[in-house]
């Protein structure tokens, strides 16, 4: 069989190609990287929004006097209705400096457990 001398052949080689896919490849995976930093960053200034609503609400309400006991305060209720649906959601009213570093101590361990 003779080869082709002609230079002009179309076409790629397998190199060409697989470099091609290599840098396709490449940049997919940044921008899935980058919108799944965006999700993670959504959601948690969104829990922080949540949070703050929940602690106005509960301040409001000791401070309007309309509880007498704060170590009752809002048991068994949900101040967010809408997030009574969101799987996971709870919260937990915590006052004084012991019980707030309770409770931190308490949510640093359970993250370390999930990672």
């Amino acid at each position: 069989m003779r080869r082709s001398t002609d230079s002009n052949e179309s076409g790629f080689t397998l190199i060409e190609a697989l470099l091609a896919l290599a840098i396709v490849a490449l940049v997919v995976t940044t921008a899935l990287s980058i919108r799944t930093g965006a999700l993670v960053d959504a959601t948690e200034a969104r829990n922080w929004r949540v949070a703050r609503e929940v602690a106005q609400e509960v301040l409001s309400e000791l401070e309007a006097g309309a509880q007498e006991d704060p170590l009752d305060f809002r048991m068994g209720r949900d101040p967010i209705p809408k997030m009574k649906d969101v799987e996971g959601w709870s919260y937990q009213i915590a006052i004084g400096d012991q019980a707030i570093a309770d409770v931190e101590g308490e949510l640093t361990a359970f993250v370390g457990e999930d990672t």
